[in-house]
């Protein structure tokens, strides 16, 4: 066999050797991707060979990066089901915890899965990854569709219902997180080994020690970070207008510890709306400009709708 395959890489390539090679070669991921090209360029068929290679990347969990034309054609032929999730579950999980590139047509896979399990009882058969992988591939989007959009509204329902929610969450617009109280919110995210032991040192900067020096590291209050999801650690914060707060992780894991650089967190958002957030962002931001007219204004509609919560909205 390998004196055939020799035979391909020297450039010798007709269907004749590429139909034997297609049945019985089997190499390296690069290799066989390589007979994969050439028998495409020949028009022959290729599914055995991508079934080949999908469970050598599967087996072996490296070279599956530029895989994806090779899933693609596979997934068309209707090839097997339980092969095809199993590998966009691999790249799910390269891309969301592992932040490397993936492809379109992975995701496209989820969204038809997505749409057909979608308001059944069977969407426990995808998983979790796909789902928390599709969104955050939504959240980079350029634009969304109107059918996305929904999409992307009901997984922002589960998994703020599950209590996971990640710093890509706010790159959606405020429609679709309107329904979820994330305005002035700001996420301090770590990746790290999921059986680590991780907190967060964190200050307000220039409220409670009016300094960035380093001798002022005391006033630094210390938490341990829920590990929201295979090692993504996330703490949120809610911060009002010209606030800062400035973070250090630690990670712990049996002897090992790291820790990482300083970095600084900002709410980017302007003060407006009419909600509570908002007003007291604009109070905020007010005080800080000492702009006494804007203040009070804000703090009348602020205590307005405080009443109308305590004395017209009660609970029945």
């Amino acid at each position: 066999m390998s004196f055939f395959y020799r035979c391909f890489a020297k450039g010798y390539n007709d269907d004749k050797l590429l139909r034997y090679l297609l049945l019985y070669y089997e190499g390296s991921v690069e290799d066989m991707r390589q007979v994969w090209s050439a028998a495409c360029e020949f028009g022959l068929d290729t599914m055995l060979l991508e079934e080949k290679i999908l469970m050598m990347l599967l087996f072996t969990r490296q070279g599956t990066q530029g895989s994806e034309p090779v899933f693609e054609s596979y997934w068309k032929k209707i090839g097997r089901k339980k092969l095809c999730r199993a590998y966009v579950n691999l790249k799910s999980y390269e891309y969301f915890v592992k932040g490397m590139p993936v492809a379109d047509p992975v995701f496209a896979f989820i969204e038809n899965e997505y749409r057909r399990l979608s308001g059944t009882d069977r969407l426990s058969d995808q998983e979790e990854i796909c789902r928390l992988a599709l969104l955050q591939y939504y959240a980079r989007s350029v634009s969304l569709t109107e059918t996305q959009r929904v999409y992307a509204s009901e997984m922002l329902e589960e998994f703020n219902t599950k209590g996971m929610r990640f710093a890509f969450f706010g790159r959606f617009d405020q429609e679709l997180l309107k329904p979820w109280g994330m305005q002035g919110h700001v996420f301090a995210e770590y990746v790290g080994n999921p059986e680590s032991t991780v907190s967060i040192l964190y200050r307000y900067k220039n409220r409670d020690t009016g300094t960035d020096s380093e001798a002022a590291e005391e006033k630094y209050t210390k938490e341990l970070v829920p590990n929201c999801f295979e090692g993504i650690f996330v703490r949120e914060f809610t911060l009002f207008a010209d606030e800062e707060i400035e973070c250090i992780f630690e990670e712990e894991h049996g002897q090992e510890k790291a820790r990482s650089d300083k970095w600084t967190l900002r709410a980017e958002q302007e003060a407006s709306g009419t909600g509570m957030y908002s007003l007291l962002n604009r109070m905020c931001q007010a005080s800080h400009e000492k702009k006494e007219p804007e203040y009070k204004e804000a703090l009348e509609s602020w205590l307005t709708l405080e009443y109308l919560a305590e004395e017209v909205f009660t609970l029945v």
